[in-house]
């Protein structure tokens, strides 16, 4: 599936160089592709803080989500995180593994 949208993306990329010969065909692609790697270099190079921004929304909203969990030494390395009643996860810390998998 993602392999055929690949294919598809880059088809409709190509689309108005399809039908001339090899190299302009070529030299369409290499063109498109530097005016991407421009215009992403931009939009980086307004990034302010040490990650980019839907990483950092990602961080934040995750973040704003953790006061509500409360962490319970079970010994050893492992802990148990309770947020609410109804979710209880154990952590093991040395490992870096949590029972939720995130």
């Amino acid at each position: 599936m993602l392999l055929n949208n690949n294919c598809e993306c880059f088809n409709k990329l190509i689309l108005e160089a399809r039908d001339k010969p090899i190299i302009t065909l070529i030299e369409s692609i290499r063109t498109k592709l530097m005016q991407r790697l421009a215009k992403r270099k931009d939009q980086v190079e307004k990034w302010t803080g040490l990650l980019c921004p839907k990483i950092q929304k990602k961080l934040d909203n995750a973040t704003s989500l953790a006061h509500s969990c409360w962490p319970l030494y079970a010994g050893g390395q492992m802990y148990q995180v309770s947020c609410g009643p109804s979710s209880q996860h154990s952590v093991n810390i040395q490992e870096w593994t949590c029972s939720c998998r995130k």
